[in-house]
């Protein structure tokens, strides 16, 4: 009367065509489009079609992972580069109008060079976390 649990694996729709397990993409492709009783949920171009479905969802949710990690990556680097302009205005404002003319294109230059080498230490920070 009561059934093993090992049977009732067996009447689920993917184990029917193990087959299907191991096709391509594009061989699921064509067992669903020859149509076969897909109308019926337990015909194997059904289980085709399924399994298709299935398999999109899991790419576009990979996807979406990958999105996400980089939106953090950006949001991260936007926080340190608003820093830095935030100190370049600061000192645009305040400590460079007081100064002689000499001394303003000597630490523009300065700056620049600061800026230059931060910046080239971020991306250098940025390939070495994304791993390319």
């Amino acid at each position: 009367m009561y059934m093993k649990i090992d049977s009732i694996s067996d009447n689920r729709e993917f184990t029917a065509f193990p087959e299907l397990q191991k096709m391509s993409d594009e061989e699921l492709q064509t067992e669903y489009l020859k149509g076969d009783n897909i109308h019926i949920s337990t015909s194997k171009a059904s289980a085709a079609k399924r399994l298709l479905d299935i398999r999109e969802q899991q790419k576009q949710t990979k996807a979406i992972v990958n999105i996400r990690k980089v939106t953090e990556q950006l949001d991260e680097s936007n926080k340190e580069l608003s820093v830095i302009s935030d100190s370049l205005k600061y000192f645009k404002k305040n400590w460079l109008p007081k100064q002689p003319w000499w001394l303003r294109i000597l630490s523009f230059i300065l700056v620049t060079l600061i800026v230059a080498y931060m910046v080239n230490m971020f991306a250098a920070w940025t390939t070495y976390k994304l791993g390319w």
